[in-house]
């Protein structure tokens, strides 16, 4: 599902792919797991329209996607995490 990646690329505020996880779940239904990165800057709203807009793309691009789950990751969070100790 390179063609994901590259759209998810495309959205503002979308730093990084980290994963794209597809399940074919039967012969015209495929499950997507899509993990992203998320600038630091960018609000809770401004996430949730990015994560809205590119559901609808996706969609429209691949129909046979019928259940999208998206998991945002921001990088403030993702340097708060890092930094603990272990």
């Amino acid at each position: 599902m390179a063609n994901i990646r590259s759209l998810s690329k495309t959205e503002p505020g979308v730093k990084e792919v980290i994963r794209v996880l597809t399940m074919q779940l039967a012969p015209q239904e495929v499950l997507l797991n899509l993990e992203l990165q998320f600038s630091k800057n960018f609000t809770g709203e401004e996430i949730a329209l990015t994560v809205d807009n590119l559901e609808t793309k996706i969609r429209q691009k691949h129909p046979e996607i019928k259940q999208i789950f998206i998991e945002a990751k921001s990088l403030a969070a993702s340097r708060k995490y890092s930094q603990l100790p272990e």
